[in-house]
């Protein structure tokens, strides 16, 4: 992938998709490509969670199955599926102080026609998942449940310092999916949700251009900034983004990654949420992507844009 300054919001230009979807003990879920890949074995995972985090999950399992068979049956609106999808299966992401999800927010992206004709489009996903930005520094220190082993300072995370470093002529780091703003940074995670099968094609499409402009974003941040042409260090290519796409009571969830300066991305579970076993499995994977982005994803980005 070419970078020149000053940056602009250019997305990967390919995406290729794996359908299969990953085996719980095959060799592939340990000798991933990509940075992070939850562990798909529930009772594994488990294993190493405290009673009570357990029990919590567990509760949220059994929620989202029971709301998914009565959706199903009284044949909801696909607002009530996203509303509950953003109570049962994300829930942990939105109660995290750290952490933004946002709904509808939209995303910009420059797009160049075949007369070379450069235009700033739009698009809009059901909702986004990113790092919280700092109006000040008396506002770090806030209150939060969740356990951060990053306990790095958060100043570069301070709207005021990001705002400069979006505004240099010389290099213009874009650090939110809408150009010039810092609300919603570097998102981690995307979600698509539809009512019916027969729009499934349409949120596939959703969130693989979505993959293709965050997973942009996150490369260029992990450039250096006196020479955008090469990254910070060996390790900085290692970034990636997750996409969850909706149908119903049926999900997936996917892993988007840098391969060989193409956007990649894996299927790795799939299920229908009315079963509780899959309703468990989804929620367990979602508490694995909140720790990621709350502590190997929050580090990856303080850490790259100290030099910026």
């Amino acid at each position: 992938r070419k970078r020149t300054k000053p940056l602009i919001p250019e997305p990967f230009h390919e995406v290729s998709m794996s359908r299969q979807r990953m085996m719980t003990h095959s060799p592939r879920t340990v000798r991933r490509p990509c940075k992070f890949c939850p562990d798909l074995d529930v009772m594994r995972y488990s294993a190493q969670l405290s009673e009570e985090k357990n029990a919590e999950l567990v509760h949220r399992a059994d929620r989202l199955s029971r709301r998914a068979i009565l959706n199903h049956h009284f044949e909801a609106s696909e607002f009530n599926w996203e509303a509950d999808a953003w109570h049962d299966v994300f829930g942990l992401i939105r109660e995290d102080d750290t952490l933004r999800m946002f709904d509808k927010r939209p995303y910009e992206f420059v797009e160049t026609d075949e007369h070379d004709n450069v235009s700033v489009k739009r698009r809009i996903p059901d909702a986004t998942m990113g790092l919280r930005s700092y109006d000040s520094l008396e506002s770090l220190d806030h209150p939060c449940k969740v356990d951060h082993k990053n306990k790095k300072s958060h100043e570069s995370l301070l709207k005021k310092r990001l705002r400069a470093q979006m505004r240099d002529p010389d290099s213009g780091l874009i650090v939110d999916g809408i150009w010039g703003e810092s609300n919603l940074l570097f998102p981690f995670a995307v979600y698509e949700a539809k009512k019916r099968a027969t729009t499934w094609e349409q949120a596939e499409n959703q969130i693989q251009h979505a993959c293709l402009s965050y997973l942009a974003m996150l490369d260029d941040l992990a450039r250096d900034p006196t020479d955008v042409t090469r990254y910070q260090s060996q390790e900085s290519d290692g970034y990636q983004v997750f996409a969850f796409t909706s149908c119903g009571s049926y999900w997936q969830v996917y892993i988007a990654w840098n391969c060989l300066g193409y956007c990649h991305m894996d299927t790795i579970w799939e299920g229908d949420v009315r079963q509780f076993t899959c309703a468990a499995e989804l929620i367990y994977i979602m508490e694995q992507v909140h720790g990621y982005a709350a502590n190997q994803h929050r580090e990856f980005v303080i850490n790259h844009l100290e030099p910026w």
